[in-house]
């Protein structure tokens, strides 16, 4: 099967990314977008720091246990760590939604509550308008 042409804005057109490229491509950017380290991943993903770092690295195949579980980790199902356009501007906005979500979980569940509150009083107010 023949490569897929694709357009990149900043290098012009070339040819598609192998699939280790495109996962050790997302892996790193939904890492870094939830604000999380190696470290913070490989704790959530119950995997060694050494192995996420050759993960984001390593033209290596990994297996889809590993891929499983790194997608654990991020809160993300798996087939979003092939996907070529995960860094979009969409994607972005999505990833600063997924990283307020997360700081949320680390609130008190009382503030949890009053924030759950706040944003559906705050989604009712926009259908309004």
């Amino acid at each position: 099967m023949g490569r897929k042409m694709y357009y990149d804005v900043e290098k012009g057109c070339g040819r598609m990314s192998n699939s280790n490229e495109v996962i050790r491509r997302n892996i790193r950017f939904v890492r870094t977008s939830l604000g999380m380290t190696q470290e913070q991943l490989a704790f959530a993903s119950g995997m060694t720091t050494a192995c996420v770092s050759r993960l984001e690295r390593v033209n290596g195949n990994p297996t889809v246990q590993t891929l499983d579980q790194i997608a654990d980790g991020l809160k993300l199902q798996t087939m979003r760590l092939f996907d070529e356009d995960l860094i979009s501007p969409e994607n972005r906005r999505l990833t600063a939604l997924q990283r307020s979500f997360f700081a949320a979980q680390e609130l008190p569940a009382e503030r949890q509550e009053e924030l759950s509150l706040l944003i559906q009083n705050y989604i009712s107010l926009g259908k309004l308008f």
